[in-house]
Order: structure tokens, then sequence, then C-alpha cells
């Protein structure tokens, strides 16, 4: 059968903490460029979240091993519900009365709220640059059967896999040039770089830990087969690794992480299913991670970027 504009549907997601995050999603709502076929699907946890702030629960967790200690909270409801008022006409607003991780998110829309052949996961935080990308999608999905292509997105790999790497270079180095794609970085700066590091190899680098991240489909802009994703009973979860790893009488201590689209890619491949690579900057522009409130926060704790790994207050 062949791929239409109604085999699709957008979801987005708004937690409701603060003022950022709604500034955000209203310029997502102003950029989106398909309003005269299709409707965003916004899962909105803040009346869970602010049910959650006000209990007086001491951890405010982001993610399963991720928690902020009374995060910033700016959020004027007023103004939410005003915006949510204004785009009625173009929103279909789910009020989820769980809060949920990201991952427990997509996973629900994925099985109750989406009936769509093919479901489009949106990062609230970014901003449509193009009106192409639904066009683009139909021309992509219908070059496969519809129980071939799993998914469409980018590729992304932010922090290299050092196990895997010369411990004779430092990290940073690798770091550059998975990023250097990313941020179209001018080669003759990428040269300079490298000729720098390639001078350091003279003295060799101490064994070190180290933190590695598993690769992953950008979960900004990322469509999914919904068949798929239910047959497999596929699901949307962090990956967290840890490795110790004994090489000539040393040992050094290393976390992998792996975020809701590392775990979805590899589920894609276990399945044996294709998967189209895109460059999202084609159609989209993506600000940083619009939840900061952890950074204001009086404390809290990330398995991945926490010195030891260990929550203090576990």
């Amino acid at each position: 059968m062949a791929i239409g504009a109604e085999d699709f549907e957008f979801c987005t997601f708004f937690l409701g903490l603060n003022q950022k995050e709604l500034a955000c999603l209203e310029e997502l709502l102003q950029s989106f460029p398909h309003y005269d076929t299709h409707k965003i699907n916004i899962v909105d946890q803040s009346q869970a979240v602010r049910a959650e702030l006000e209990s007086g629960s001491v951890k405010f967790y982001y993610e399963w091993r991720n928690y902020a200690i009374e995060p910033e909270r700016d959020l004027d409801y007023t103004e939410c519900e005003q915006l949510f008022s204004q785009y009625a006409h173009v929103v279909n607003r789910i009020v989820e009365p769980k809060k949920l991780f990201h991952g427990q998110a997509i996973d629900k829309v994925m099985n109750h709220y989406s009936h769509s052949p093919f479901v489009v996961i949106m990062d609230s935080d970014i901003v449509f640059t193009s009106d192409r990308y639904l066009p683009d999608m139909m021309r992509l999905c219908n070059r496969y059967s519809y129980d071939e292509l799993a998914a469409i997105g980018m590729f992304y790999q932010k922090t290299p896999f050092r196990l895997t790497l010369s411990p004779e270079v430092d990290n940073s180095f690798y770091q550059f040039f998975l990023t250097a794609q990313y941020r179209h970085i001018p080669l003759k700066y990428v040269m300079m770089t490298a000729a720098k590091h390639l001078l350091k190899r003279s003295v060799k680098a101490k064994r070190v830990n180290s933190l590695s991240r598993f690769p992953r489909l950008h979960p900004a802009l990322l469509l999914i087969n919904r068949q798929i994703f239910i047959d497999y009973e596929m699901t949307f979860r962090n990956l967290y690794l840890d490795v110790l790893d004994i090489r000539e009488r040393y040992e050094t201590k290393h976390r992998i992480f792996g975020d809701n689209g590392s775990s979805f890619l590899y589920q894609c491949s276990l399945a044996g299913k294709r998967i189209i690579s895109i460059d999202l900057e084609e159609y989209v522009s993506h600000r940083s991670r619009v939840a900061v409130s952890y950074k204001k926060a009086k404390g809290g704790w990330s398995w991945f970027s926490a010195p030891s790994g260990e929550d203090p207050l576990q």
C-alpha cells in the first residue's frame, strides 16, 4: 500500500517544571509546518509533576538513575493553560495522570495513545526550519514495505566508546572528531586539532577511568513504525553498563551509558529490520535540553556523571 500523509502522527512531551520549557514548547508550536494535515499530540505531565513536588518527595527523578533535590520550579500554570488554549485547534492535549520518565512516556504513546502506522517522536525543544519533513518522510517510507522499515532518524554518538580506542591518545581528541561532523567545524581547524593531539603521542598516556556512550538514534526527531514496535515488544529504556578493564596488570573502571535512542537502535537490530539515516539539521534546529532545573537544584545525582557512579543518598 502507498504511504500517505494520513499515515503519520506527531507527538511531543511536556514535563512542566519551568518557564523555559514552556517557551520552547511555544516555539515548536509556532514553527510546526504541517498544520494543514496534522495536529500535534502533546503528552502533558505538568499536573502529575506538580502533585509529586507538592507531596514533599526529597528526590525528583528525571530518569532511572538521575535525580535532583528540590529542582528549580517556576512554571506559571496560568500561562501554561493559556498556551494550550491558544493552540487548542491544532493540538491534542493528552493529560498524563502519572509522572513518567521520557522512555516510559514514549512507550505509552506507542502502545496506547497513537493509532497511525508511523509515529514521529519530537523533543519539545526543537524548532522546524523546513516544511519538507513530511513530504520527504512519505517518499522514504514508500521505498520499503511497511513490515521492513522500523525507523527513520539520525545516528549520533556524543562521547566515544573509550574501551575500543588507544589509551595513548587523549579522550578529547576522539570526542572532537565525533562532534565535529554535527557542528560543521571547518576542515582547517579539524586538521590543526589532529596535528596537536598527534604531537602528544610522544608521551604515553596513563590508563584512566572513563565515561562512554553507546551510539543511538537521536530521539529529537524520530519516526517509528508503530506495528513493528508493538509486534517485537520494544521499549525505550536507558542502558547502564559498568566495566572493569584489566590489561597489563592495570585496572580501570568504565561506565557506558545509552539513552532511549540507544536501546531502540539495538532492538531494531535484534528484529532484523531496516533503518533510514537522515540529517536532522535539514529539518529542525535542536537546542540544549530544556530540563535545566537540576543545575539550579540544591543537590542531585546522575549515574553517568557522578565521580563513583554511586548514589550518595542510597
